[in-house]
């Protein structure tokens, strides 16, 4: 089996995967991750970050709050994690139930 590794600290930490469905780069720079949907503004993205057309970008889960480190971890039992713009409108919110060791959570198709 293989498994998502941190490059910053060699973790096998929880990670948060962003897909770009579009035909152009998006510019996440200031938009918001949280684990907790009334808490908006929990973690901001790092200025410059980017994803490219149709491509994805993993923010790491792992409560180290430094580049794509949120300051937050997710947890096993289950929970919910929101994506906000600027000015905190909703991108996109999803509620997950409980988890499972080295199993990803994921929406098909992509997006």
């Amino acid at each position: 089996s293989a498994y998502i590794q941190d490059p910053d600290f060699g973790a096998f930490a929880d990670w948060i995967e962003l897909y770009n469905a579009t035909d152009t780069a998006v510019d996440l720079s200031g938009y918001f991750v949280t684990d907790n949907l009334t808490t908006k503004t929990k973690w901001q993205v790092p200025m410059g970050t980017m994803i490219g057309a149709k491509g994805y970008l993993v923010i790491w889960a792992d409560s180290k709050n430094t580049g794509l480190h949120s300051n937050f971890a997710l947890s096993a039992g289950g929970e919910a994690v929101g994506l906000y713009s600027k000015d905190t409108v909703t991108v996109d919110e999803v509620v997950f139930g409980a988890q499972t060791a080295n199993v990803s959570y994921g929406r098909r198709p992509d997006g």
